[in-house]
């Protein structure tokens, strides 16, 4: 069995970020919130974890607040800030959008 990485995620849009065109590539690069609820001390919490997305080739025409299904890949991104400091994040390459 060869090793891929497969991610599928319902949630609401959080920021678009921008949507550059140029040199024929688009990537439209947001974030997609879910929310998990669990029982705090006397109510219930609810916690939203953000996922970083890129869109590539597409202009998927979304905005903060829609209910989104993406699937995609995970991709490891390794960068230098300006001290010169070596970091690592991971995003979601989007390979479909579904509109809820």
């Amino acid at each position: 069995m060869r090793n891929r990485s497969k991610v599928d995620i319902v949630g609401r849009v959080g920021e678009v970020v921008q949507c550059s065109f140029g040199s024929g590539n688009t990537v439209t690069k947001f974030t997609i919130g879910i929310d998990e609820s669990y029982a705090g001390v006397g109510n219930v919490m609810t916690q939203t974890t953000w996922f970083p997305c890129s869109a590539w080739g597409r202009d998927p025409r979304i905005k903060t607040g829609d209910e989104i299904h993406i699937a995609g890949k995970l991709s490891s991104v390794r960068y230098q800030n300006a001290n010169g400091t070596t970091g690592n994040y991971v995003e979601v390459i989007v390979q479909r959008i579904y509109e809820q």
